[in-house]
């Protein structure tokens, strides 16, 4: 609604306070409250037939009875699902040279709205689901890097509580609520978090084989060799399964992806091949305005693996909210062309991740490890949002929706 009545010169401002939109064009002033069955224009109360109210952040405002009280003439086709606003002369005054400007809204129906929603849903599943396993290989990474300072009884400790920490991540993935949608995708995960509780345990195991052959010095030193050289063995058997598992998984979300971006019901929301060079065109601008707005106020929302291996670090909730609102914000008020309506649903998902994230980090029991299982809740939803922002918009923002969007390979490749 912002687009169209700022294009018919009014000045659109949001009361915070009562949960007001206020339209203002000269002498004309329009109040819409929400949830309330009444508006007000230049004072006067009018009647709603359906209050208005606020759905994923935005206004939706009954169109007829708005547009009319504004002076407009309002037609729906039923046929192409378009509302056509025509403006009168007293209104399109502020125009000379247009006396008849006709804006078309393209309508989403409640069932288009759910798919787009759900598609976003999905998605960020995916790479949720993808994080975590990610996460579980941070945190040995982590553990092998000090592993110079460990002493016999540290490895025993760490094989010992290796199935706890898988543990850990076993009760995120539950969080994540895969739909039937994801087949087996659940358990091909947990299969694959397995697999790397049995690798990495696989290598502790090495490791205080060779502390303990380094604390000998006698004739029992070349058997304690021969026991290493066995062990590596077995790990190179042990590394070909969780990779096996893994790549059973990676197939797994990468059909899953395809088939949404193959969805018959929100094909028509997704910048194609199939557009016309008027909405090519339109969703540049669109996708240009958006991508240069998160560079500039979301640029501290990034992810490296090799930063978060060096130094396992987190923003506080002020900032992730702070951006959250900021990006929600953006994409509420900027005209979104039809084919740009999943990107803007999937980054609307990306808020929620980061919101979702900063209440994580509030909590008394969090505490930035990766044996902690709030923080890696948090690591998933943060590290989720960051390669959303990172990988779907600075790089191939005006591609659409594609395989190569979402690099999964990459995400397991750091194993």
């Amino acid at each position: 609604m912002r687009g169209v009545f700022e294009q018919l010169g009014y000045e659109i401002s949001w009361e915070a306070d009562t949960k007001t939109a206020v339209f203002q064009n000269g002498d004309s002033t329009i109040n819409v409250m929400t949830d309330s069955d009444v508006f007000i224009i230049n004072g006067e109360e009018v009647s709603l037939d359906v209050p208005a109210s606020i759905i994923n952040g935005s206004m939706m405002l009954p169109l007829r009875a708005v547009g009319e009280a504004a002076g407009l003439e309002v037609d729906w086709n039923s046929e192409t699902k378009t509302v056509s606003l025509s403006a009168n002369e007293q209104i399109s005054n502020s125009n000379s040279d247009e006396k008849d400007s006709v804006i078309y809204i393209d309508d989403i129906s409640d069932e288009d709205e759910r798919a787009l929603q759900s598609a976003a849903e999905d998605l960020s599943k995916i790479y949720e689901s993808s994080c975590l396993i990610l996460a579980y290989g941070l945190c040995n990474l982590n553990i092998i890097d000090n592993a110079k300072n460990f002493s016999e009884s540290d490895f025993e400790n760490i094989i010992n509580k290796m199935p706890e920490l898988t543990v850990i991540y076993e009760n995120v993935l539950e969080k994540i609520d895969f739909p039937d949608s994801f087949g087996s995708a659940e358990n091909d995960l947990l299969t694959s978090l397995s697999s790397y509780e049995d690798l990495y345990t696989s290598l502790y195991e090495i490791m205080l084989a060779s502390v303990s052959a380094s604390n000998e010095y006698d004739d029992s030193s070349s058997s304690a060799l021969a026991e290493i050289m066995q062990k590596f063995g077995e790990a190179g058997t042990i590394m070909e399964e969780a990779e096996n598992n893994s790549d059973a998984y990676t197939k797994t979300m990468l059909a899953v992806e395809e088939s949404i971006s193959n969805d018959s019901e929100i094909a028509e929301y997704i910048n194609s091949e199939n557009s016309t060079e008027e909405e090519k065109a339109a969703a540049e601008e669109y996708f240009s305005e958006i991508n240069s707005f998160i560079s500039s106020e979301l640029g501290n929302i990034t992810f490296s693996s090799e930063t978060w291996l060096e130094d396992c670090g987190y923003m506080s909730k002020s900032e992730l909210e702070s951006a959250a609102e900021a990006l929600r914000n953006k994409l509420n008020t900027t005209e979104t062309p039809k084919t740009c309506m999943l990107s803007k649903y999937i980054l609307l998902k990306t808020c929620d991740l980061l919101s979702e994230a900063g209440e994580l980090c509030e909590k008394s029991e969090f505490k930035a490890d990766f044996t902690n299982e709030l923080y890696v809740d948090y690591f998933c939803k943060y590290a989720s949002a960051a390669i959303f922002l990172s990988s779907y918009y600075y790089e191939n923002y005006n591609r659409g929706l594609t395989l190569e969007d979402f690099p999964l390979d990459e995400t397991m490749g750091i194993l």
